[in-house]
């Protein structure tokens, strides 16, 4: 019946009990028409004039007007509950992802995500819409109608009371096998969806490598088997529903022959059997209709459990800790960093510090970990943890098994990675201090400062207090859907069209934006202009020249889509930016090399050159 879900929802006992209230009225509206519909037809059948039998039908006649009326409030309240839920639930899953980050739409894959977010939040709405009337009427209607028919007429009362068992019985042994294929459905949904954007975003890729038509195949094997699947779930719905409405028009058959009986020989007068009859159809009404929109209701009851688990899996986040500002006396210390992914180590032990504003550059094999780093390093991901037990886990299962949420001392101890009986080890793989001599006198260890000095120790960098501080370009940058302003005003969306022409002029940007027929206000990325890849890298090198503010820059392959030539020529500005401020910069370009303070190499995680080096 109603999914435990639901009852998650604010106001949704209010909701109920409006809904019992509105279906008590209907169910004595109804009534009202029966009564009022059986005495003015008997009356006539007897010989009574028109005019005679004009009190019955008003009472009629009120009595439809007024069901209509219920049934429009009906309509009208619970359209505007199921709509208010259906923007706070979609509100509330977008938040959840942009908060989380990355690693929720990777869970569940884009399709997956677009899909729930879109269409699935849909169902739900459409799901609160039919699924609420259709239950609470289910059990007001027949039970009202049951104790009116039973006084009507004890035996019809009887044989409607004994049926309505079975044909719930029926109803929910129908529904388990609907519901399975309904699951099944889903499953097959999501996979497409999440197979057919993939496809879409990789099309120039295959189409290059001649290998579209394998993907069109496998997106075809997928669709088949969705469609499979859907006619599969639509067979046994439409079977229910017939089988639901073949029982319920025997019941009804057997109450009308049992009346047409007892009038036969007299044990019934015309009146009761009349009303009665009228009632009948009213009484097994509820179970049909829902019957009819049970598929409805399941694809919407799926797609509220996908939504769940979805804002579930982006629930956590690491405490919130402020982050002092970064300035030349801070230093970020690193104790063995990990991040596995499947089982997979995508970054081993890596330890290291980073200090003031100095330059520090990350060289390594592909997959040696560098962009791993840097994700970490941004707050765009969370370390895989090793408890003392040997197995690894992420900081945030590791926080949620410490029972990070259950008080505020807890959720301290998370930030600080010291809980009371948690598998998260100490130190903690980040430690941030401020101020101070940084040297290595002053220091008690070699790689982590000691409790007694002024330190935060983070399991995560996913703080917004150090995210604010940090500008991170990666080795794809995405292009947005918006004009060449707005995605050059990413970090600073205050910074002037003077400003923004000075930052595509030492970027080597003029001669694109000149050739772009509405200027700054082109539209760029997916349905926009299209941008190579040196021309999109160069884009998102403006947005940190528009925004001095940030002392931290992440840098993941910055010049990787561009010719050698083009790098040198950026090679100027690009020093002049990370005057000031803290740089990490990974790149496989080892002309770079000489601007750096200090070098990290992730093949065997040995530093080498410079004052800084570990």
């Amino acid at each position: 019946m109603l999914d435990k879900e639901l009852f998650r929802l604010p106001g949704i006992k209010l909701l109920l009990g409006v809904m019992v209230a509105l279906s008590f009225l209907e169910a004595v509206c109804i009534i009202g028409e029966a009564w009022g519909l059986s005495h003015a037809l008997v009356a006539l059948w007897q010989g009574a004039a028109f005019e005679q039998t004009f009190s019955y039908l008003a009472v009629f006649g009120i009595s439809f007007l007024a069901v209509r009326v219920v049934l429009n409030a009906r309509e009208a309240y619970v359209g505007k509950y199921a709509y208010k839920q259906a923007r706070a639930e979609r509100s509330a899953l977008f938040e959840s992802i942009f908060r989380t980050g990355a690693p929720a739409v990777q869970a569940f894959g884009t399709g997956t995500t677009a899909t729930m977010a879109l269409e699935g939040v849909d169902a739900f709405q459409k799901y609160l819409e039919t699924v609420l009337p259709n239950v609470v009427k289910m059990v007001v209607l027949p039970l009202v109608f049951a104790i009116v028919i039973f006084c009507a007429d004890w035996v019809s009362g009887i044989i409607v009371v004994l049926l309505l068992p079975a044909m719930i019985m029926l109803m929910v042994l129908i529904g388990k096998t609907t519901a399975e294929k309904s699951q099944s459905q889903h499953a097959t949904f999501k996979m497409m969806s999440n197979h057919f954007i993939d496809s879409v975003r990789g099309v120039a890729t295959l189409n290059t490598f001649k290998i579209s038509k394998d993907y069109a195949r496998r997106i075809f094997t997928v669709s088949e088997q969705f469609r499979k699947a859907t006619m599969e779930t639509l067979k046994t719905a439409t079977l229910s529903g017939a089988t639901l409405d073949m029982f319920a028009t025997l019941a009804l058959a057997a109450v009308a022959i049992m009346l047409g009986m007892r009038l036969i020989d007299g044990s019934l007068a015309l009146l009761p059997a009349l009303f009665v009859l009228i009632l009948v159809p009213e009484y097994f009404r509820p179970i049909r209709e829902f019957a009819a929109d049970f598929h409805a209701n399941l694809e919407g009851k799926n797609s509220l459990h996908t939504i769940s688990a979805m804002r579930e899996a982006t629930r956590y986040v690491p405490p919130a800790v402020e982050v002092p500002t970064w300035n030349e006396t801070s230093t970020l210390f690193l104790h063995e960093v990990e991040k596995v992914y499947d089982g997979v180590s995508a970054l081993r032990s890596f330890s290291g510090e980073l200090q003031g504003y100095a330059r520090v550059g990350v060289i390594g094999a592909s997959g040696s970990g560098k962009s791993t780093l840097l994700r970490l390093l941004a707050g765009l991901e969370d370390p895989t943890i090793s408890p003392r037990d040997g197995s690894a886990t992420s900081a945030q299962d590791a926080a949620q098994d410490a029972g990070a949420a259950q008080d505020a001392g807890a959720a301290q101890g998370v930030a600080q990675g010291v809980v009371q009986g948690a598998t998260t080890p100490s130190p903690a793989p980040f430690v941030i201090r401020n101020g101070g001599d940084n040297t290595r006198a002053d220091r008690k260890s070699d790689t982590i400062p000691d409790r007694e000095m002024e330190s935060i120790a983070l399991d995560s960098l996913r703080q917004a207090s150090w995210q604010d501080q940090i500008a991170y370009i990666p080795q794809d940058p995405y292009i947005f859907h918006a004009t060449v302003r707005d995605n050059l005003a990413f970090y600073n969306p205050e910074a002037s069209d003077a400003q923004i022409m000075d930052a595509l002029h030492t970027l080597g940007l003029t001669q694109l934006l000149e050739e772009l027929p509405q200027g700054l206000d082109t539209l760029l990325g997916e349905g926009g202009r299209e941008l190579s890849g040196g021309q999109a890298q160069r884009i998102a090198l403006a947005r940190v020249f528009l925004d001095s503010k940030r002392k931290i820059l992440l840098f993941d392959e910055p010049t990787a889509h561009l010719d050698v030539e083009t790098e040198y020529e950026l090679k100027a500005p690009m020093l002049a930016l990370m005057q000031g401020k803290l740089v990490v910069f990974a790149t496989h370009r080892l002309h770079w090399l000489d601007a750096f303070d200090v070098v990290y190499e992730l093949d065997d995680f040995r530093a080498a050159g410079g004052d800084l080096a570990c």
